[in-house]
């Protein structure tokens, strides 16, 4: 077995990549049935019983091309003109090489059924081009079946032509079947260049000894495509080898389209071929793209049988709430959501992403986005967000609503790092990616909030287990989880609705949440002011309300550890805090208490500061709350605030003494305390002890029982 390097095949342009596809294909099916190929460092290796020279003397003198024909298109030598198209045509009418047998078979029958006939002008002049399609489908030679799969895909209601080979095998005026037959004959033909073996070595070696052929290469490498700045003057001829042009659209045969039948439906689909959804470095929301093919790279030896069905079965499936419901991923945002863990764990190391893209208003190119990692296990955080991207977020997409300003921007962000999180081998370990992916997500619903659509409805709540998932054990993560619980026995006094234009209406099926532009949101670029408002807003509400307890109270509570760490005022730990708190209002939070207790993670008494401890302890008591504390921390009235919270401390029904001398007391940040003074703490008996026992020292005693007693926190571990 020999393992033969092609350096001119490689799978990080998409010219090289269809090309090792076209090499491998038409040597396996022609040559050596037993032929493998494999990537090392991104070069295709082929892996043979042949020699280098058996591999270079087979397609000069025996290699078949497959057959090749549009004749649906105008210009595609079957329209009655006599032009180059109808000579290429000719040329192979008369071929007497035994090579092009199965060419000319295909030929014939479209000339003699077709054209001959007037049929084929009939059913373009009456503009059913479905209706021939249909009919050449089913009369076409066997050998002809190939191309026509890829170039075009027949359902039962429709046709639909693949981002790859552009609107049925044409980009535009460039017919791909007419330019494949034509350089094949420069190669292979009766009379081949004279230079038709170095362009072979070039090709396989990606060198460039020979003389290559003036002739448009179309969608497929925009570096060989010629035009404006191409070269040092001001336009440039499009200079091809043949053999890469050959080459290519043999390969892009194995992108054949099929029908996917998934939940009692079906809907055309060709493989790893989806909706473009933006996510690189270049994208402008000015261009226009057909959608994107993706190149998956596969690990080990891969026979053409395997690979066959790798791309028979390329398609990234979707999960619904429902999990008996799966659907075929048409986006590509879809298909990173599925990020490969179901459907498409097929052996692979990567998928290349390329999408057509009109540049500057004109033809179509070739654009590299990245690549999509594989994984051999299934992330637990892309399988909850994928139901929500695929049913919300593509959804939003086609609206009108998606389009310029706010919205196309985080829209914009999103993509971005949606695909830099599947980007990465170790997804499961990129937790920080994976916060800032779900707070884009959020940040694209709060922008849509701004715009009031009818259309789509506010994003649903991710589900709950979410934050768990993304749990990276920092302070920042347990407070936001924290804050993002408050209300969460009443939908209508949930966080969430402090950060957008939304609210909660009753309607047939329940309450539900709609977009409301007249409600205005709290959320600033400053989440010290962010939640220092929102405070002031939920002590007030509380005080106010005959149930106000769910105003002040969440469902998780932070540690009064994560609470001192968060004290000491960090702008780069405030901008963190300030991106997990949007990502986890969106988050579903537990409907039931949840005691995280435990026997670590707890700040010394001694270490907390007492001003914090005395006014977190008034707040957090339904009977000593005052929101005025909130108000003068807000303002900057430090002293004011401490002395009021004092004053409220003697109430709370005897459990402290006389409080000693707060003048010593001082607070750097008053906003930042008053932000920090909203956030749940864990209700357990050992998280309080801290924080009362860090206020003795301005009190003659603390009864710690009593006053958790008064607050209903049960005693879940020894004191």
């Amino acid at each position: 077995m020999n393992d033969i390097a092609l350096h001119g095949c490689r799978n990080d342009t998409l010219l090289g990549y269809l090309k090792a596809l076209g090499i491998l294909r038409t040597f396996s099916m022609q040559a050596d049935k037993a032929a493998r190929a494999s990537w090392n460092d991104a070069t295709l290796i082929l892996h043979t019983a042949h020699s280098r020279p058996q591999l270079e003397k087979f397609f000069i003198e025996r290699y078949a091309p497959t057959p090749v024909a549009n004749p649906w298109n105008n210009g595609a030598g079957f329209d009655g003109k006599e032009d180059a198209a109808a000579a290429v045509v000719g040329k192979i009418r008369v071929s007497e090489s035994g090579r092009w047998i199965p060419y000319r078979r295909v030929m014939l029958e479209i000339l003699d059924r077709y054209v001959a006939t007037g049929r084929r002008e009939a059913f373009l002049s009456a503009k059913d081009k479905e209706g021939f399609l249909r009919d050449l489908r089913q009369h076409c030679p066997e050998e002809g079946l190939a191309w026509l799969d890829a170039a075009v895909a027949i359902g039962a209601e429709r046709v639909a032509y693949p981002f790859l080979l552009g609107s049925g095998g044409n980009d535009g005026r460039l017919d791909f079947s007419v330019n494949f037959a034509a350089r094949a004959l420069d190669v292979v033909g009766d009379e081949p260049l004279a230079e038709a073996g170095a362009l072979l070595r070039d090709a396989l070696d990606d060198t460039s000894s020979a003389r290559l052929t003036q002739s448009a290469i179309g969608q497929f490498s925009p570096r060989h495509a010629g035009g404006a700045n191409a070269t040092s003057g001001f336009d440039a001829d499009s200079l091809v080898n043949p053999w890469d042009y050959v080459f290519l659209i043999e390969g892009t045969i194995m992108f054949s389209g099929a029908l996917v039948k998934r939940s009692g439906s079906a809907r055309i689909a060709f493989p790893f071929a989806f909706r473009g959804a933006g996510g690189y470095g270049s994208a402008s929301s000015a261009e226009e793209s057909r959608g994107e093919v993706w190149l998956p790279v596969w690990t080990g030896r891969a026979s053409l049988p395997a690979l066959t069905d790798l791309f028979r079965k390329g398609r990234a499936d979707l999960i619904g709430a429902d999990a008996s419901l799966v659907r075929t991923a048409a986006a590509a945002s879809e298909a990173a959501a599925a990020a490969l863990t179901v459907g498409m764990n097929m052996g692979l190391q990567k998928l290349e992403r390329v999408a057509f893209v009109q540049r500057n208003g004109l033809a179509y190119a070739a654009t590299a986005m990245g690549s999509v990692a594989a994984s051999d296990y299934a992330d637990p955080f892309i399988s909850v967000i994928s139901s929500p991207i695929a049913a919300w977020v593509e959804g939003m997409r086609k609206r009108d609503a998606a389009k310029g300003g706010n919205v196309a921007d985080a829209l914009r962000q999103f993509d971005g790092l949606l695909f830099r999180y599947v980007g990465e081998v170790e997804r499961g370990s990129a937790k920080d990616k994976a916060q800032e992916l779900v707070a884009s997500l959020a940040t694209l619903d709060f922008a849509l909030a701004s715009k009031a659509p009818e259309w789509p409805p506010p994003l649903r709540y991710l589900d709950a287990k979410l934050v768990d998932i993304l749990d990276d054990g920092s302070p920042e993560h347990a407070i936001a989880a924290a804050l993002a619980s408050l209300g969460a026995s009443e939908r209508s006094r949930r966080f969430r609705l402090h950060l957008e234009h939304a609210k909660y209406v009753d309607g047939a099926k329940g309450s539900h949440l709609v977009y409301d532009r007249t409600i205005q949101p709290l959320l600033q670029p400053s989440i010290e002011k962010t939640l220092a408002d929102i405070a002031v807003v939920r002590a007030r509400r509380a005080d106010d309300d005959e149930t106000g307890e769910a105003w002040w109270w969440g469902t998780r509570g932070a540690r009064i550890s994560d609470i001192e760490a968060m004290l000491r005022f960090d702008p780069l730990r405030q901008d963190r805090l300030g991106m997990l708190i949007r990502a986890y209002a969106i988050v579903e939070p537990p409907s039931m208490l949840r005691y995280e207790g435990g026997t670590g993670g707890y700040a010394a008494a001694d270490v907390l500061p007492a001003a914090y401890a005395l006014m977190k302890i008034v707040l957090d008591h339904p009977e000593a709350r005052d929101p005025r504390i909130l108000n003068l921390l807000n303002t900057g009235q430090a002293e004011r605030a401490l002395s009021l919270a004092t004053q409220r401390a003697r109430t709370i029904r005897g459990l402290f003494g006389r409080w000693r001398d707060i003048g010593g007391i001082s607070i750097e940040n008053p906003r930042w305390y008053a932000a920090m003074l909203l956030i749940p703490i864990q209700r357990t008996i050992e998280q309080y002890g801290v924080l009362l026992r860090a206020a003795m020292a301005h009190a003659e005693y603390v009864d710690v029982r009593a006053y958790c007693d008064q607050l209903t926190i049960p005693r879940t571990v020894k004191e």
